[in-house]
């Protein structure tokens, strides 16, 4: 047993996004929520009752487009982030603070890079460019991480520019659905972009296909909110990828890191890879819902080291706090009235 089999093995929920994790969280505070602690203040705390309390007790606003977007991509960064690192990324559950009992953790990945134990976030901004710089609530993100896993000293971030796209758009640079990617970026990268994949989404039944075309990506920000996503968030669609790394044998280098082989791909190559989907699903007597193509423009990485004083004596006092009052909530189901008042007690 390796030092990360350890680690695992502490998980007090094995797998993520299960009910089971999402009931555990609720009483605690996780490592993408803690910038609202950071931020706490007696300023803003209607605010805070509000971004942060209320996301804990509804359920319904579990369903956010911009995560559902991440986590749907999330697979395949974790793949480039093994090419680009030459390493082997593994998933765990929930980990408790051992110092601090009312934070929780859930990792994205760990790995053993040169006998240190690293952790590993992603993130897939759908219309934010990454610029080489780690966002604020991110950091946060990482610092909880980095002080929740003893183990690890440091983390890297990295943040993957995945444009979703039409079957046409994977033959064609610079074209992608830009209604749900509104940013666009003037780039100098020549006439190819860096990497592409599929995702094949299935269900059970035959029902409810969203158009004739199978090709999710129409154009049309709507449909593919509001049909697809939430579709798979409430796992009534279920997903099989293919990637570049899939076919092609890489090669690492620091200014491509990941392919050398710099070339689209084929129509005959994507029609054989839908075609390898569809008898995949056939055998397990499922069927196709349809496919949404992906290209991806740019890959960051970005170390972070470890700060032991992020967890200061302000920052546990409002951690001891609002954990308390989780606990409050969710044993006595106060409204939002007692919350402020609850919260202005003790946040001076």
């Amino acid at each position: 047993m390796d030092i990360i089999d350890k680690i695992i093995k502490k998980s007090n929920v094995k797998d993520q996004r299960t009910e089971e994790w999402l009931n555990y969280r609720k009483r605690r505070i996780g490592g993408s929520e803690m910038h609202f602690i950071e931020r706490l203040n007696p300023n803003n705390i209607k605010t805070f009752i509000n971004d942060f309390i209320y996301n804990k007790i509804d359920r319904k606003k579990f369903y956010i487009f911009a995560c559902q977007f991440g986590i749907l991509l999330e697979n395949e960064i974790q793949e480039f982030s093994q090419v680009y690192h030459k390493c082997i990324i593994r998933n765990t559950g929930v980990l408790q603070n051992e110092i601090i009992p009312h934070v929780c953790y859930s990792p994205d990945g760990l790995s053993l890079i040169d006998n240190k134990v690293i952790l590993f976030e992603f993130k897939c901004p759908y219309s934010r460019i990454p610029n080489g710089f780690i966002p604020a609530n991110y950091l946060s993100q990482l610092n909880t991480g980095l002080n929740t896993i003893r183990e690890c000293e440091s983390a890297y971030y990295c943040e993957c520019e995945f444009k979703f796209c039409v079957f046409d758009d994977l033959f064609n640079y610079d074209k992608y659905n830009t209604s749900i990617h509104t940013i666009k970026k003037e780039r100098n990268m020549g006439n190819l972009y860096e990497s592409y994949g599929i995702i094949c989404l299935y269900a059970d039944t035959d029902k409810n296909n969203i158009n004739n075309d199978n090709d999710f990506c129409i154009g049309d920000k709507t449909i593919f909110d509001s049909k697809v996503l939430k579709n798979i968030y409430n796992s009534k669609y279920r997903t099989c990828y293919f990637n570049e790394l899939n076919i092609n044998n890489l090669k690492h280098d620091n200014n491509l890191p990941y392919h050398d082989k710099k070339k689209l791909p084929t129509r005959q190559l994507i029609s054989d890879i839908k075609d390898i989907f569809n008898k995949h699903i056939s055998e397990k007597e499922c069927f196709v819902k349809g496919y949404i193509y992906w290209k991806l423009y740019n890959y960051n990485t970005i170390l972070k080291e470890k700060d032991y004083s992020y967890f200061d004596s302000n920052m546990i006092k409002k951690i001891l706090h609002v954990g308390n009052l989780l606990n409050i909530i969710n044993n006595d189901n106060k409204d939002v009235d007692e919350c402020i008042e609850y919260v202005k007690k003790y946040i001076k």
